[in-house]
């Protein structure tokens, strides 16, 4: 039997420990990256599938982050990616939400009742 059989370098399953210091600190996120026939002309796909509550992604996964579109070139690694979408946890961009009529209430109201919804949103993340 090949050990390789069922393994795809096009498509990656991340888990993605939350930032300390942050409402998502307790949270370990999945994720998952598939790499297109285009790519690394075309930026990966990458997608939530940890529910989590945060302006920038949307309800079905959608990462809001300018390196998956006006930023992207072939020289953006994975590693850029990743870091983009780790610190979107860490500093949230208000500013370009991708659910404008979920997040306006909190769109310009203090940082700790932001945190508070992250803090007590339902999601399915995995407990550490």
């Amino acid at each position: 039997s090949d050990p390789d059989e069922g393994l795809s370098m096009t498509f990656w399953r991340i888990l993605m420990q939350g930032p300390p210091d942050t409402p998502y600190e307790k949270g370990v996120f999945e994720l998952y990256c598939q790499f297109g026939p285009e790519y690394p002309v075309k930026p990966p796909l990458v997608r939530f599938v940890t529910r989590v509550y945060h302006c920038n992604v949307n309800s079905v996964g959608r990462i809001c982050h300018n390196i998956f579109d006006r930023s992207y070139n072939a020289h953006v690694t994975m590693r850029d990616i990743f870091d983009a979408v780790y610190g979107l946890l860490i500093i949230p961009e208000p500013d370009d939400p991708l659910d404008r009529t979920r997040f306006d209430p909190f769109l310009h109201s203090e940082l700790f009742q932001y945190d508070q919804l992250v803090i007590f949103a339902p999601t399915r993340c995995l407990s550490i």
